[in-house]
């Protein structure tokens, strides 16, 4: 039986980092698409909980800034999608070309 020399086991762990940090970032990028796919919700359902979340409740509009199409966005690894733009209220989704998206107001 052949042993596994200490160049060879290096090799290998180095290669697992490389996986596991690559399975990450693949989460970290596509995590909105990831737990919407694993939700097991019909798009049928889906759009109906979203046409009742879009529901404007007076009380809420007065306690909310007018713009915030502008946050859509935001943070290190959040990029602006439709969902999370048409969430901020009366906005419109702008689709660029790749991850260049943007939000503006109605």
């Amino acid at each position: 039986m052949a042993e596994l020399s200490m160049e060879q086991l290096i090799k290998i762990i180095v290669g697992l980092i490389v996986i596991v940090v690559v399975i990450a970032g693949v989460a970290l990028f596509f995590k909105n698409n990831i737990f919407s796919f694993f939700s097991f919700e019909s798009p049928v359902q889906k759009n109906q909980g979203s046409q009742q979340q879009n529901q404007i409740n007076p009380s809420r509009i007065a306690q909310e800034p007018a713009n915030k199409c502008s946050e859509c966005g935001n943070g290190a690894f959040n990029l602006c999608d439709e969902d999370e733009c048409i969430s901020f209220g009366k906005c419109k989704f702008l689709d660029g070309i790749g991850p260049i998206n943007g939000c503006t107001d109605v």
